[in-house]
C-alpha cells in the first residue's frame, strides 16, 4: 500500500513525491516504490502532506502525525481546501534536526480552512520548536481554553484569524519566547486576546486583540521582557479594564499602536511594576485614563497621545524617573497626574490639557521636571499639593483658565523660571505651608485678581520677572508670615 508503513521507516530510497512516509510491503523504502499522484512541495518545503477532499490526508491532525520524527527539511502540512476541520491539532515530539514545521492553508486557492474544535483545551497545542501557523482561521463549537497555545519557543503564526467571543475561556492566544504573530487578529470575549506570558524577544505586529473583561486586558504582556509590539490594535470594551497590560516586565517596546479601553474606570495601557519599557508614536486612551503607571520605573513614553476620559491622560502612583515626550495628554479632569511618590519624572517638549480640572497635577510628588511645554487646566494651569517638593517648570507656558495658573499648598522648594503663567484670577497662588519657593524670569498675569499671591507661605521669591493683573494690584503678599520677596 502505498504511504502506509510506520510513520518511524526509513523512505529516503523512495522516488520523489514520497509524502515522507515508506510504501507498506516489499517495495517500501526501494527504488521500484509507487508513488503517489500528489502535487509537487511547495516551494521552500522538502516534504509536502496534502489535507483536504480528495488529499492524503483527511484531518490536520494526519498530516502531521505522518511527518517523519527526526525532520530532514522543512517539512509543510498544507491544507488545500476551505472546510471546516473539527479537531484539536498538537505538534510535538519531533526533532527538528535544525529544520522547521509549517501548518498552512494552500496560498492558491484563496480559501480559509477553519479549525473548530468542540471543546478541550485549544485548537493548537503547539509544544515543539520552530512551528509555522499561516492563514488559518480558528473558531471553536464548543468551549475551549485557548485558540492556540504554544509553549515551546520559535514559533511563527501569521495571517491567522481567532474567533470565540464566547467560547475561548482563557486567552485567544498565549506565546511562548521567540513567538512571531504578525497579520493575525483575535476576538474574544470573557477572555484575554494576546498573552506573553514571560516570553522573551517575541514581536507581535501588524495585529489586533479585542475583548471584553474587567479583569483580563486584550494585550497582556506578563513577565515579559525585550518582547516588541508593533502597529498592534488593542481594544477592551468591558468596564474597569484596560486594553493592554504590562506587569513585571521589562525593556519591552510599543510603537505605532493604539490601546482603546473606553470602559468607565478603564486604562488605554497599565504599567504595574514595569521598567524601562518604551512606548512611541502610539495612541493610548482609556475611560478613566490614557496610561496608568503603578510603581514602575525608568518607562519612556514619546510622540503619543494620551487620553483619558474621567479623570487624566497620564496617572502616576509610586512611580519614577519616568519620561514623557513630544507628547499630548488629555484628561476629562487632569492632563497629568503625579501622585504619592512619583519622583524624578520628566515631562518636556508637551501638551498636558485638563478639560475641567488641572493641566498639571502633583501631590506627594518630588523632583519632577516639566520644560518646554503648554500646560492648560480649566481650572488650574499647574498645582502642587501636600508634600509636592522641588518640581520644576521651565521655558513652558502654563495657564488656568478658571482660577490659578500656578497653585501651591503645603509645597516647598518648587521652580517656576522662563515661563508664561496665567490665572483667570491668580496668576501665581501660594498658601498655607507653600514655602521657599522661587519665580524668576518669568511673566505672572492674574486677569481678575493677583499676578502673585501668597497667604501663609513663607519665604518665596520672585525675581526678574513680569507680574500683572488686570483689575487688583499685581501681587498681594502676606504680611504675618516669614517675608517673601517680589523683586523686579
Amino acid at each position: 500500500m502505498i504511504d502506509a508503513a510506520d510513520p518511524a521507516d526509513a523512505f529516503g530510497n523512495e522516488p520523489p513525491n514520497n509524502n515522507g512516509r515508506a510504501n507498506m510491503g516489499s517495495y517500501g523504502n526501494t527504488s521500484e516504490a509507487s508513488r503517489v499522484v500528489a502535487p509537487p512541495p511547495f516551494a521552500g518545503c522538502l516534504l509536502t502532506n496534502n489535507v483536504g477532499a480528495g488529499q492524503t490526508y483527511a484531518t490536520i491532525q494526519a498530516g502531521v502525525n505522518a511527518l517523519p520524527p527526526t525532520l530532514v527539511g522543512h517539512s509543510c502540512v498544507v491544507i488545500r481546501d476551505g472546510a471546516i476541520y473539527p479537531e484539536q491539532v498538537t505538534v510535538q515530539g519531533f526533532a527538528n534536526n535544525g529544520s522547521s514545521i509549517t501548518i498552512m492553508a494552500d496560498p492558491g486557492s484563496g480559501l480559509q480552512p477553519i479549525v473548530a474544535p468542540a471543546g478541550g483545551s485549544a485548537a493548537f497545542n503547539i509544544v515543539n520548536a520552530s512551528v509555522n501557523i499561516v492563514g488559518v482561521r480558528v473558531e471553536p463549537t464548543a468551549a475551549v481554553t485557548y485558540g492556540i497555545y504554544v509553549s515551546s519557543p520559535y514559533v511563527t503564526i501569521s495571517s491567522v484569524s481567532v474567533y470565540g467571543p464566547s467560547l475561548i475561556g482563557a486567552t485567544g492566544i498565549v506565546t511562548s519566547s521567540w513567538t512571531t504573530v504578525s497579520y493575525t487578529s483575535v476576538t474574544v470575549g470573557n477572555a484575554q486576546g494576546i498573552l506573553l506570558q514571560g516570553s522573551v524577544m517575541t514581536t507581535v505586529s501588524y495585529s489586533s486583540a479585542t475583548n471584553s473583561n474587567a479583569t483580563k486586558p486584550a494585550l497582556y504582556l506578563s513577565g515579559a521582557s525585550s518582547s516588541t509590539i508593533i502597529s498592534v490594535l488593542a481594544v477592551n470594551q468591558g468596564a474597569g479594564c484596560s486594553a493592554a497590560r504590562i506587569e513585571n516586565g521589562g525593556y519591552n517596546s510599543v510603537s505605532l499602536s493604539s490601546f482603546t479601553a473606553s470602559g468607565a474606570g478603564c486604562s488605554g495601557l497599565y504599567l504595574n511594576v514595569g521598567s524601562s519599557n518604551s512606548v512611541t508614536q502610539s495612541y493610548l486612551s482609556g475611560g478613566y485614563v490614557g496610561v496608568y503607571l503603578n510603581n514602575s520605573s525608568s518607562n519612556t513614553i514619546s510622540y503619543s497621545t494620551m487620553t483619558g476620559n474621567s479623570e487624566a491622560g497620564l496617572y502616576a502612583w509610586g512611580s519614577d524617573t519616568n519620561t514623557v515626550t513630544q507628547s499630548y495628554l488629555w484628561g476629562g479632569n487632569t492632563g497629568i497626574e503625579l501622585v504619592t511618590g512619583s519622583d524624578s519624572n520628566v515631562i518636556s517638549v508637551s501638551t498636558m490639557v485638563g478639560s475641567t480640572g488641572n493641566g498639571f497635577y502633583a501631590l506627594g510628588a518630588s523632583s519632577n521636571s516639566v520644560t518646554r511645554s503648554r500646560i492648560w487646566g480649566a481650572a488650574v494651569g499647574a498645582s502642587f499639593n501636600g508634600g509636592a517638593n522641588a518640581n520644576a517648570i521651565s521655558i513652558s507656558t502654563v495657564i488656568g483658565a478658571g482660577n490659578y495658573g500656578f497653585y501651591a499648598l503645603g509645597s516647598d522648594s518648587n521652580t517656576v523660571t522662563q515661563s508664561y503663567v496665567w490665572g483667570g484670577n491668580y496668576g501665581a497662588y501660594l498658601i498655607t505651608g507653600a514655602d521657599s519657593n522661587a519665580i524668576s524670569l518669568s511673566t505672572m498675569i492674574g486677569n481678575s485678581t493677583n499676578g502673585f499671591y501668597t497667604f501663609g507661605a513663607d519665604s518665596n521669591t520672585v525675581t526678574q520677572s513680569y507680574i500683572g493683573a488686570r483689575t487688583a494690584p499685581c501681587w498681594t503678599l502676606d504680611p504675618t508670615t516669614t517675608p517673601s520677596t517680589a523683586a523686579p
